[in-house]
């Protein structure tokens, strides 16, 4: 994936974490899809984020198991109706298997955190970057020390 990204069936989504989104199961037999749900793919760099597309079985049996996938280039997708061919998990296309898309394009502000939540992240990223000094201090000052304790083993002065 380029950049940020985020896949959400929000446009501003609450958890720009996101890397996934699910749709909802059609009838038992799998042939009445849904219609007409939407997923937003929100990109910062289209051209370098990659759209993966899973069918999952639901069966108890084998609850979850990948079934079919596609993989397409987020910002070679043209507007318009598009079919992908699904591939099995071996990656072999599979016949007569096609999922319908409808892509949009857009543009969204990247606004979905406010000033004091980047203040926050910034406070606690910092936090972060001190501890980590404070630890690769103490480490370096045992290995000085430790470095000082052989050499006066072996009989030498220490310099000074």
């Amino acid at each position: 994936m380029g950049g940020f990204c985020c896949v959400s069936s929000e446009v501003r989504p609450q958890h720009v974490r996101t890397r996934y989104a699910t749709v909802a199961l059609g009838r038992k037999n799998g042939l009445c899809p849904h219609i007409g749900e939407t997923v937003h793919c929100l990109a910062l760099e289209p051209e370098q984020t990659f759209l993966r597309v899973a069918v999952l079985d639901h069966c108890e049996a084998e609850a979850g198991v990948e079934v079919a996938f596609e993989t397409a280039v987020l910002g070679r997708m043209r507007p318009g109706y598009r079919c992908l061919q699904l591939r099995n998990r071996l990656g072999t296309r599979i016949e007569l298997c096609y999922l319908l898309l409808k892509i949009s394009r857009g543009e969204e502000d990247h606004a979905w955190a406010s000033t004091a939540e980047l203040r926050e992240q910034n406070r606690q990223l910092q936090e972060e970057i001190a501890a980590h000094r404070a630890r690769e201090e103490a480490r370096a000052t045992l290995a000085r020390e430790a470095h000082e304790h052989g050499d006066m083993d072996h009989g030498q002065q220490p310099l000074g």
